[in-house]
């Protein structure tokens, strides 16, 4: 079976992702900053590896759920039109995922 260009993109995605967190790891300090208050000052911070490695695992998680819900949906996508809204508002969530 031949893998569809969506799912194609969506492992690109996960892959850039992967890539963009390896390289970001060692160059993150043991805990980052992830909000602050209205004077600029942190008050979170989570540990670096979930600020690496977060991003990537979002983006499995909707590649995954973008492969189960054709496959659970009611009636199958039986349009062609409606896979391709679909794949399109898939990749657009994993795009905007960064």
């Amino acid at each position: 079976m031949k893998p569809s260009r969506t799912v194609i993109v969506s492992g690109l995605f996960v892959l850039i992702a992967v890539a963009v967190g390896l390289w970001a790891y060692p160059r993150l300090p043991a805990l980052v900053p992830t909000h602050w208050d209205l004077h600029g000052q942190p008050t979170r911070w989570t540990p670096r590896f979930w600020s690496a490695f977060l991003p990537a695992m979002l983006l499995v998680g909707i590649a995954l759920l973008a492969a189960l819900l054709p496959r659970i949906a009611p009636r199958q996508f039986d349009s062609p039109s409606s896979v391709r809204v679909f794949d399109i508002a898939m990749l657009a969530t994993q795009a905007a995922g960064w």
